[in-house]
């Protein structure tokens, strides 16, 4: 899975069960955000604060905050894989 900032410097992937940070004005990987306990199937970034939004064969989402590399908070209550996932304009509700 891959989703990227609105400028396009910044590009998130799943790698099994990590997602990685990429920009790409470096060049680099920015960082690796470990939580998953499967591999992430699908990912969305905010448009505005920095969070990246991700799905998991785990059955659950997980929102992260890009600038200081956390988890914020854990959803669960899927019964199966989160296979794919949006974000709404105001940003108040997750769409899996």
């Amino acid at each position: 899975s891959l989703a990227a900032s609105m400028q396009g410097s910044i590009l998130v992937y799943g790698c099994e069960d990590v997602i990685k940070v990429w920009n790409s004005e470096r060049k680099a990987d920015v960082c690796s955000l470990k939580g998953h306990t499967s591999d992430v199937t699908c990912l969305a970034m905010s448009k505005e604060n920095g969070r990246i939004f991700s799905g998991s064969k785990d059955k659950t989402i997980k929102v992260w905050d890009v600038e200081t590399e956390t988890e914020e908070f854990t959803l669960q209550g899927h019964s199966q894989a989160v296979l794919a996932i949006d974000i709404d304009h105001s940003e108040k509700f997750i769409l899996s």
